[in-house]
């Protein structure tokens, strides 16, 4: 029992910098750091041109508000293999915009996105595998994909915030061995 005062403590400081990578929607965003539709391979025999139309679309929907027209068009452009697509479709799932709310769907286009090596879909993976959201909990798995999103990121907020949550992340790992340690040495007592 002692050891969860530890996680108690912790939790909430990873809770808030998780927090504050949330609202990073499709509205517009820095994204930078993400493919762009050239980069992206198209798959599906869908051209470069295809995918961009989808974007537009979708990302004018999302501002009229229409998130359900939007979600259709960011999925389109998605299938066709597009990273940013990928990753926006994730977040509409995870937000439940234009959609119920639905994790494993969001983890699903995370995925795709991270295999891309986007960072903004790593960095949200991580949160999923943190809080056990559509995905089992792993927090291993979590401490790798903000790695990854660190590394991804260019010099900046984004970077350092990802290398944060990783360094938070690893000292809760850390207290919880350790109390996990200190619990079965006193029960060999």
């Amino acid at each position: 029992m002692r050891h969860m005062s530890h996680v108690r403590t912790i939790i909430p400081l990873c809770l808030v910098l998780a927090i504050s990578a949330c609202g990073r929607g499709p509205e517009g965003g820095s994204d930078v750091s993400s493919p762009s539709a050239e980069q992206t391979q198209a798959e599906d025999g869908k051209d470069i041109a295809t995918i961009r139309r989808e974007l537009g679309l979708a990302k004018r929907a999302y501002g009229l508000g229409d998130h359900f027209k939007a979600l259709e068009h960011f999925r389109a452009a998605a299938e066709a293999g597009d990273a940013s697509a990928q990753y926006y479709t994730g977040v509409m799932y995870a937000d439940g915009q234009g959609t119920v709310r639905d994790y494993a769907e969001a983890a699903k286009w995370y995925e795709k996105a991270a295999a891309q090596n986007h960072p903004d879909a790593l960095f949200a993976l991580a949160r999923l595998y943190v809080f056990g959201l559509g995905v089992a909990p792993d927090a291993h798995r979590a401490v790798q994909l903000y790695e990854q999103a660190a590394e991804a990121y260019p010099p900046g907020e984004d970077r350092q915030r990802a290398e944060e949550q990783r360094l938070a992340l690893l000292e809760v790992m850390k207290q919880e061995q350790a109390s996990k340690e200190s619990a079965s040495g006193q029960n060999g007592i």
